[in-house]
């Protein structure tokens, strides 16, 4: 057998192993599995096919060497008989190259059969795993089926008594709402906690100039009192504004969001806007929307707000009406209406207020209060 044969043995060896590793990849489908775990069986008997034939010739290989040398020791004793000694010299050289190959070519068999081997234990210990694997899903697949039976079993039962099916229905429907209670009235112990706060550190805006007394018959005692604008960031102004119009304006989450991220160089200004319109709010309220005009006249005209409605080129644009989309919590709204404060040059110079009305709730919504989108 020639290296060329021995070579193509240990490729073939190779492709083997891959094609086992791609069969403990489709684990899955355990019947292809079964099927290959059974050629590697007839491989294996293949390999101690070729192990034997190996062992064959080398066995053969041996006799040779056997042979040539017994043939060499003929040539040994015949040396006397030749009369050119040079010739003899050359002849024993060539004999001594051809052993020094065979040897070669033994240590090479040697290798071949100690690699086959090891790849023979290689492939029973992969072949046993791929059986572990084989049983360990065929009991999972038992274990789903027998669980497939059951969910049936309990779907029959349950159909033959709508009435406990509706009733899980309606104690989940219920479950789902008091959760969604509960965690309405946690958010609202936050926001109240968050007010209380607020309030302890904001009021301390209010400045008491003068106490009175009320010409009435109540003697109720009045203050005369002064408010420090000296915000230093729009935030503080966007809280304070809420602490003081707190039952007109309510402020979302992204609107604070967007004032903490403002850089915006007068902050009095933006709480005189925010005032303003809280006290446009209370004014839309008290008429329930009956106002007459629209309500951008009205901000211009009696509350000295510059507002107007968005651009068409806004309202087509899909990228810029989604940054006009605000959230509040799980809510999410697109609001357009803005008041504009600020101009020139530079972003600091300008701010945005988006606010929508909602007349069921009686609030004006504060969706954004900081940079132009």
């Amino acid at each position: 057998m020639s290296g060329l044969e021995i070579l193509a043995i240990v490729i073939g060896l190779a492709i083997l192993i891959l094609l086992l590793k791609q069969t403990y990849v489709l684990n899955q489908k355990h019947h292809k599995i079964q099927t290959k775990a059974a050629s590697l069986e007839d491989e294996n008997a293949r390999l101690w096919t070729t192990q034997s034939e190996l062992f064959t010739e080398a066995k053969r290989l041996q006799k040779e060497v056997d042979r040539l040398t017994a043939e060499n020791l003929s040539l040994s004793q015949k040396i006397s008989v030749f009369q050119k000694a040079d010739d003899l010299q050359v002849y024993c050289k060539v004999l001594e190259s051809k052993q020094l190959e065979l040897s070669q070519h033994w240590d090479q068999l040697t290798q071949t059969i100690s690699d086959a081997e090891a790849q023979k234990q290689g492939l029973e210990a992969e072949i046993e795993n791929l059986q572990k694997i084989i049983e360990e899903w065929r009991h999972k697949n038992d274990e789903i089926e027998n669980k497939h039976i059951e969910l049936l079993d309990r779907d029959y039962r349950l159909s033959a008594y709508p009435e406990l099916v509706k009733l899980q229905k309606d104690l989940t429907q219920k479950i789902d709402n008091l959760e969604q209670e509960n965690e309405n009235l946690r958010a609202k112990i936050s926001q109240t906690q968050q007010f209380n706060y607020q309030d302890s550190g904001e009021l301390s805006r209010i400045k008491i100039i003068s106490a009175c007394h009320q010409h009435s018959t109540s003697d109720q005692e009045l203050f005369h009192a002064k408010l420090m604008l000296d915000f230093n960031r729009v935030r503080e102004a966007l809280d304070f504004a809420e602490t003081m119009f707190g039952d007109v304006l309510e402020v979302w989450d992204s609107a604070r969001t967007s004032a903490d991220l403002s850089n915006f160089i007068r902050p009095d200004d933006a709480y005189r806007a925010l005032q303003s319109l809280a006290w446009f709010g209370q004014y839309y309220f008290e008429r329930n929307g009956a106002i007459g005009n629209n309500i951008y006249h009205i901000l211009r005209e009696r509350y000295n707000l510059e507002c107007t409605p968005e651009a068409k080129n806004v309202l087509n644009n899909k990228k810029l009406r989604d940054e006009r989309c605000f959230w509040h919590g799980s809510q999410r709204k697109e609001i357009f209406d803005h008041l504009k404060l600020g101009g020139g040059n530079g972003m600091n110079n300008i701010l945005r207020i988006y606010f929508s009305i909602n007349s069921e709730s009686r609030k004006i919504e504060i969706g954004h209060c900081g940079k132009h989108p």
